[in-house]
């Protein structure tokens, strides 16, 4: 603990391997621990929630109009210029005709194109996982309708988790092999 060393032991290990493991979704050379899921889906995590959070402002911004008006043209009947339902307003000039006074502006509304950037991030998060949508549960509505399709399907995910299951077996094997030295010790 900072400077004091608290416990120390000679490694036991014939093998000379430290008598720890771990197992990595994805092995990395910078660090013992390897990277899991949520590291490999940083970057499409990041793109989803920015297009998110733009499709949501798009369509709170768009449900309706924008509207100028001529302040001295009109007043509010309520004394709130606030804009609501069933509104009265009152005519103060007569030189103005009332289309002069209020102009509506309708906004562009993007949630097409927002919405194809969220379908964008999902496949970068496919494609940096190697975990396809139908590993956990969604179909897509063009192949699952026949066996061959499903087959094809599995088949695809299996590909996609040969390295990961490989992971495991090395991090089984290593275990094992470290348990059995530590108990003839």
């Amino acid at each position: 603990i900072g400077p004091y060393v608290i416990k120390m032991n000679l490694n036991l290990l014939d093998s000379g391997e430290l008598p720890f493991s771990t197992f990595n979704w994805v092995e990395s050379d910078a660090s013992v621990f390897g990277h899991g899921i949520p590291y490999l889906l940083r970057h499409p995590q990041r793109v989803v929630n920015a297009a998110y959070r733009m499709l949501i402002n798009n369509a709170s911004i768009t449900t309706g109009p924008q509207i100028v008006m001529d302040q001295k043209a009109v007043s509010p009947a309520d004394g709130s210029w606030d804009i609501t339902s069933n509104k009265v307003w009152l005519k103060k000039a007569t030189e103005y005709q009332i289309k002069q006074v209020f102009e509506v502006y309708h906004l562009t509304n993007n949630q097409a194109d927002l919405a194809q950037i969220l379908k964008m991030a999902e496949m970068s998060a496919d494609a940096e996982s190697n975990i396809p949508l139908v590993a956990h549960g969604a179909e897509s509505t063009h192949t699952t309708q026949t066996k061959g399709g499903i087959a094809m399907l599995l088949n695809q995910t299996n590909i996609a988790t040969k390295f990961v299951v490989k992971n495991y077996d090395d991090f089984t094997v290593s275990t094992i092999k470290k348990l059995y030295d530590w108990n003839m010790t």
